[in-house]
């Protein structure tokens, strides 16, 4: 129903954003031809550039002999200038101007992500396991000693950092004899400010086992696929960093497969074999440290306790010695063990105090530039690729983000080729990125997972193994570009460039969210591609938002709401003489008010609707509207008209020859 104006709608968006950052290279529908002033902020700065550059050659008095030359000191001098106003102005618009300044470099992301084959990355696969693993044997050995007739579900709980997931990696392998299909492994994002809830787990697991279904629409609907899904597998469901409080009940899986979760708190469940994970024994932190960083040899026993044996400070401690060669070590551990006594002089010093005074050691260690990546990283809400990385951090080829890895304050799946910052390390950096590094990084995000939903769509569009790389591409970025249009709309209300950004990601998100999300999701993006439409008086769009928000809100039957949005796209569609979006909204308005139970008025809509098709050259789907009319007026009594109805919907479906809506009829 939606195939013509759904088209339009990608290209609009894809429209607006290359008009936007690299003009002439497509065809403008006639609606984005019309020219819009330059901001004011703009003019000033393009006015005071020239000036600038007039009065240093009336100055240095060589017009001539600069035009032939060009000297570089006067370039330079009026990049000084231009900098100089840019940092005196407001935070949006020194953002807007410096990224303004990257138009080329967008450019060229853009045409190569949507030229670009994006390659098949496998969903939820599980990290390798480590090959240094040290110890655990007590708890493994206790573990599997305690599986038996019962389902096989373990829960791992202790600190951040001290070694949960590793152990998860390891007790996977273990039990792969037995629940021999491929883990899923989905991190829960505990510790993030939107941690996953259950509903995202089997949104997730759905997607993965099922891609081409389309999201069931209920509660019930969605956890029953979920088990049905999981019932025709043997393997293991590992749950990693599950928030505090979350009631996993509904998530349990069938009987044949097993289940793996870490967490700080220990979770309540029932059969669940539950374990605290304290930090290494002595003896083991030791020969782990060694494993990381031969270096430490003579030292290990002091530095081993001044981790604490706790294996993230241990990897760090280690990583940063055997990156900085040049390090005394000896000089390093009396200043560590000064700096420690006066964190805390009565007592030992806890593990966070520990960790933050290593990665304070691994951060100052760092390039400027090499920092400033780091802190750039703690936009992205889940893992991300190096493309990301290098448009975003802009670190060409990954050159710092190979130091980062180097040190062990970023981490890699090298089954996926992704990687990720652990939890320790986003809360210590905390609120380290800077308000000047923090404005471009952000809009760069945005216009970059801008570009990746677009790919995603035009990919989804094409059918066939493009559509299936376009839905992987979809679900394996879907935290990022969830992040991409919050921002986007978030800073709508002030930046005429980020209100284009967040209407461009629904537009060409329209049909991945029809199958992938909730009603409740898509509401979000189209409350916001409404608002940014009519910031942009763009009215077409506008009537488009107006009726899908009266559609879903149908779908969550709340008819109050879904009778304001298609009143309003009744209007607007009659004003504007948009017959195909007013008979769209005639028959939503119609179903509305049948479950309002006005039928008299259900009955009103739908034959206008009727009336509206057979004047229209597309007839298709009046044999629908035939079905409510004559259910509706035998809902009423009147029969007659009821079976005139259906008489008139079976002649158009056997012409069809649709034997199951015959039967049905």
């Amino acid at each position: 129903m939606y195939q013509t104006t759904l088209e339009k709608s990608i290209h609009w968006g894809r429209c607006k954003l290359l008009s936007r950052f690299a003009p002439g290279s497509i065809r403008q529908p006639y609606y984005l031809n019309r020219p819009r002033p330059l901001k004011s902020l703009e003019q000033f700065f393009f006015m005071t550039t020239l000036l600038s550059i007039f009065i240093i050659l009336l100055v240095f008095g060589g017009i001539a002999l600069f035009l032939i030359k060009g000297k570089p000191e006067n370039n330079e001098s009026s990049e000084t200038k231009k900098d100089t106003s840019v940092k005196s102005a407001p935070k949006e618009s020194s953002a807007y101007t410096e990224f303004s300044n990257e138009k080329e470099a967008l450019k060229k992301t853009l045409e190569t992500s949507l030229k670009t084959r994006f390659s098949y990355t496998p969903l939820l696969k599980i990290p390798p396991t480590p090959k240094n693993f040290i110890g655990r044997k007590n708890i493994i050995a206790d573990v599997l000693s305690r599986i038996g007739k019962n389902p096989a579900l373990i829960g791992f709980y202790g600190n951040s950092g001290v070694g949960k997931t590793t152990l998860g990696l390891m007790m996977t392998n273990k039990l792969l004899p037995d629940f021999p299909d491929e883990p899923i492994f989905i991190d829960m994002l505990g510790s993030s400010v939107k941690p996953l809830n259950p509903e995202g787990v089997m949104t997730r697991v759905i997607n993965l086992l099922s891609p081409h279904e389309k999201y069931p629409e209920s509660g019930e609907q969605r956890t029953q696929r979920y088990r049905t899904l999981l019932k025709s597998r043997k393997s293991v469901l590992f749950l990693d960093n599950v928030s505090g409080g979350l009631n996993l009940t509904e998530l349990l899986p069938p009987k044949q497969c097993a289940l793996i979760t870490t967490s700080i708190q220990p979770l309540k469940l029932p059969y669940l074999i539950s374990k605290k994970v304290n930090p290494l024994d002595p003896k083991d932190a030791q020969t782990y440290l060694l494993k990381t960083s031969p270096r430490t040899g003579f030292w290990v026993n002091e530095i081993a306790k001044i981790c604490n044996n706790f294996p993230q400070a241990l990897t760090l401690f280690g990583k940063y010695i055997a990156s900085n060669s040049q390090q005394d070590i000896s000089g390093l551990i009396e200043n560590l063990n000064g700096e420690l006594k006066s964190m805390n002089a009565e007592t030992r010093a806890d593990d966070k105090q520990i960790l933050k005074l290593i990665l304070t050691l691994s951060h100052r260690s760092l390039s400027e530039k090499a920092a400033v990546v780091l802190r750039k990283l703690t936009l992205f809400p889940d893992t991300f690729d190096d493309k990301a990385e290098i448009f975003i951090c802009e670190d060409p080829d990954s050159e710092h983000l190979l130091q980062l890895l180097t040190l062990g304050v970023v981490t890699s799946n090298n089954n996926t080729n992704r990687f990720s910052l652990h939890d320790q390390v986003r809360r210590f950096l905390g609120q380290r990125l800077k308000e000047s590094e923090q404005g471009v990084a952000e809009k760069r995000f945005a216009t970059y997972f801008l570009t990746v939903i677009m790919t995603a769509g035009e990919l989804y569009s094409k059918g066939g193994k493009d559509r299936d790389q376009g839905l992987n591409r979809f679900d394996l970025e879907w935290e990022n570009i969830k992040k991409g249009r919050e921002w986007a709309h978030s800073a709508s209300d002030h930046d005429e460039e980020a209100d284009n950004i967040c209407l461009s990601y629904t537009e060409a998100a329209i049909p991945l969210l029809e199958l992938r999300q909730t009603p409740a999701e898509r509401l979000k993006w189209y409350q916001a591609a409404l608002n940014s439409s009519r910031r942009l008086n763009e009215s077409e769009v506008e009537n488009k938002y107006l009726l899908l928000l009266g559609i879903e809100h149908n779908k969550l039957n709340q008819s109050e709401e879904a009778l304001d949005f298609l009143g309003q796209a009744l209007k607007s569609c009659q004003q504007s003489n948009d017959a195909s979006n007013e008979r769209i909204a005639l028959g939503q308005l119609g179903l509305t008010q049948r479950a309002l139970g006005r039928h008299h008025r259900a009955i009103e809509y739908f034959e206008k609707e009727l009336t509206l098709l057979r004047k229209s050259e597309d007839t298709s789907g009046e044999e629908t509207i035939l079905e409510n009319l004559g259910g509706i007026y035998s809902q009423v009594g009147e029969n007659d008209r009821a079976i005139e109805y259906y008489k008139e919907e079976l002649s158009l479906v056997r012409k069809q020859k649709d034997s199951p809506r015959q039967g049905r009829i």
